[in-house]
C-alpha cells in the first residue's frame, strides 16, 4: 500500500516539475500568420 502512496507523490512531483518548467520556457517566436489582412473574413 506504501508503495502506490510513494507512486502518487512521485506523479505529482513529476507533473509539478513539468508545469513549472512549461511555465518558465520562454515562449516562440515563430507564429504564424495568416497571409490576409484583418478584413479578409476567413475567421
Amino acid at each position: 500500500m506504501q508503495w502506490i502512496q510513494s507512486l502518487f507523490v512521485f506523479l505529482a512531483a513529476l507533473a509539478a516539475a513539468g508545469y513549472l518548467i512549461y511555465k518558465w520556457m520562454p515562449k516562440s517566436k515563430t507564429k504564424k500568420e495568416s497571409s490576409c489582412g484583418t478584413d479578409c473574413g476567413c475567421h
